[in-house]
């Protein structure tokens, strides 16, 4: 499960065909808009919808920061489900353990092992964060390193704003900015989905990619309420029979009742093989 920062398709912005949203489209079980809870920053909310089910109008006033709210006191998140199935859980994510409190919450959402900043010290940047193409490439070998079950949580910093000039050499303007990120992000998931689909045939397995936006970015060109609130998300499987992609568009937390839906899928998989 990869959250993707500030991540829309560019087009709807203006800017150039993404070759991953084609493979949204044509490669996908599912996809389409997810609506999120809020619009150009606190990621925590799309976060804790996603690994938790929850839509953000139950937690009452936590809603505008369910981490500080609720802590990560969430027993029937996605990873302590995981972990009751068997599951290894992973979080990745290449920037500081205190940002948000995110080691903390994590761990008491139920991550038992934690890849955060100080493990991408020598990872290459691109402008202010690591670079997407590279943490994808970790992501892949940590899965590559695991052959038993594994959930894993990765959170991408690229495209993290805020865009402004001295970001990237040569481009100033913040929409140009944020479409030189978004096209990194783009040939991120293109190699996550090459790179888990031939590891799924290699060792028979079946795996399955969620990719989703968790905000849309705060751009001068993309102003709250933008797209009824709205990023993308896509959901891939591999190593079974292909499914015709079909677009549904769908809240946040839905997403993720829908990946419950999928790692109860996948442990009964398990289950048949052992």
């Amino acid at each position: 499960m990869v959250q993707l920062e500030s991540f829309i398709d560019p087009e709807r912005l203006g800017g150039a065909t993404l070759p991953a949203m084609e493979l949204f489209r044509t490669r996908a079980a599912q996809y389409g808009r997810l609506q999120v809870p809020a619009h150009g920053a606190y990621t925590m909310r799309s976060e804790h919808a996603v690994l938790t089910g929850r839509p953000s109008e139950s937690l009452g006033f936590g809603r505008y920061d369910p981490y500080t709210s609720r802590s990560g006191d969430e027993p029937t998140s996605l990873a302590r489900l995981a972990r009751a199935r068997g599951y290894a859980t992973l979080f990745l994510h290449p920037f500081h353990r205190d940002f948000f409190r995110r080691a903390k919450i994590m761990e008491a959402f139920g991550f038992a092992d934690l890849v955060m900043g100080e493990a991408f010290a020598e990872a290459p940047r691109v402008g202010p964060y690591v670079g997407d193409v590279a943490l994808g490439e970790r992501l892949l070998a940590e899965v590559r390193a695991r052959p038993t079950p594994l959930f894993l949580f990765c959170v991408t910093m690229e495209n993290h704003g805020p865009w402004k000039p001295g970001r990237l050499p040569g481009l100033d303007d913040p929409q140009a900015q944020y479409l030189h990120h978004v096209a990194n992000t783009g040939r991120m998931v293109e190699a996550l989905v090459a790179g888990l689909d031939a590891l799924a045939r290699e060792r028979r397995q079946t795996m399955t990619l969620c990719v989703f936006g968790d905000h849309a970015p705060s751009l001068p060109t993309c102003k709250p309420g933008f797209g009824g609130r709205t990023t993308e998300y896509a959901l891939f499987r591999f190593g079974r029979a292909s499914d015709t992609p079909r677009r549904v568009d769908i809240p946040a937390d839905a997403l993720g009742r829908a990946l419950r839906g999928a790692l109860a899928a996948a442990s009964a998989d398990i289950s048949v093989r052992t």
